[in-house]
């Protein structure tokens, strides 16, 4: 069952929260505390943008969740120096339905063309060399797909090398009615 997003997209605020709070009640605490941690330890500035995006809105924040932490702890992990910058934007509205496009950017070490191509598929990674250099199973990006599409969604990515990516979630939600929070206490 959908729940409200209103505490997801105070997250998005502050970038910490979202690494934590998305996470809390479940074993991957350990991936976004650590990935809190390299953010420090590399001295990362960790930016949000949520200009534009409405406040109250009906999806599943569980899976918007997952996504959003794999996006964020692989922009940590490939981010030598520079910033991560977590983002929701909304694209197009009809009535009390919108699409939102829910996403990380990074200062990164950036995808060529065919890394970008095969990195949604299981057990891939931009090549031996980066699992070597910095680890991982090649699972995140696709089990992110594979929520969106769960979600009526796609997952995207623009990226340079050198530069840095972007990775988002582009996903179908409805319009939150306050009144119905506080009604059904959702």
């Amino acid at each position: 069952m959908p729940v409200w997003l209103l505490p997801l997209l105070l997250a998005v605020v502050i970038i910490l929260q979202i690494l934590i709070w998305l996470q809390g009640r479940r074993r991957d605490d350990q991936q976004a505390l650590l990935a809190l941690g390299e953010a420090q330890e590399k001295g990362l500035a960790l930016r949000s943008d949520i200009a534009g995006a409405p406040n109250l809105l009906y999806g599943d924040s569980l899976r918007i969740g997952q996504a959003l932490l794999n996006f964020a702890s692989n922009a940590i992990k490939f981010t030598q120096r520079g910033t991560v910058t977590l983002f929701a934007h909304e694209l197009a509205r009809d009535g009390d339905r919108l699409t939102l496009r829910i996403g990380v950017s990074d200062t990164g070490i950036g995808l060529d063309e065919e890394q970008r191509v095969r990195l949604f598929q299981p057990y891939v990674q931009a090549g031996s060399n980066t699992a070597r250099q910095f680890g991982g199973t090649g699972l995140g990006l696709a089990i992110t797909a594979r929520l969106a599409d769960m979600m009526g969604g796609r997952v995207g990515v623009e990226s340079q090398p050198g530069v840095g990516s972007t990775f988002s979630i582009e996903i179908p939600l409805a319009l939150g009615n306050p009144a119905r929070v506080l009604a059904e206490g959702v």
